[in-house]
């Protein structure tokens, strides 16, 4: 019974680390298709304040991070209003319905040096965690790089998260 119990332990452990690793949330695969990427892997983003995992294909790549909490991060605020202003702000932010509490994002292309860039962030408040997805792609190497593709992903992320 001693031995039942202790694996119970570890394993409700391990559950709980996978469920808030962000190279957890998606799997390489996912990111691939659902962006139109190369090959993509994933390893844990170091010198970030928050737990994050970068999703690196050639030309780009997607970042996954979990900012907690929620609460003291947003003071009262929603994500849009909190995430839109600021000197580091994203500008043009929308809420997204039917993605949890509260959630926002942007996506858009530009041209930066003469190079094509695509991107889209995502914010999605679960919780007292916000998940925040942004991608990145240079001369459309993910040829599917939108804020409803990063929204896909980020519904896949949501059910691993716990």
């Amino acid at each position: 019974m001693k031995i039942l119990t202790v694996l119970t332990i570890l394993g409700c452990s391990s559950m709980s680390l996978a469920a808030t690793d962000p190279c957890k949330l998606l799997a390489p695969g996912e990111v691939k298709s659902g962006l139109g990427a190369p090959a993509v892997t994933a390893k844990p983003a170091e010198g970030q304040d928050f737990p994050s995992c970068n999703f690196d294909f050639e030309g780009g790549s997607l970042m996954v991070q979990l900012i907690s909490p929620a609460s003291k991060f947003l003071q009262g605020k929603s994500l849009a209003s909190a995430m839109g202003s600021g000197e580091s702000s994203f500008k043009g932010l929308k809420t997204v319905p039917g993605l949890g509490q509260d959630a926002a994002g942007v996506g858009g292309s530009s041209v930066t040096g003469g190079v094509p860039q695509d991107s889209a962030v995502l914010f999605v408040r679960r919780g007292d965690v916000i998940v925040m997805l942004w991608a990145v792609s240079s001369n459309h190497a993910a040829k599917k790089l939108t804020l409803p593709s990063v929204t896909l992903l980020a519904k896949r992320a949501l059910l691993r998260l716990h």
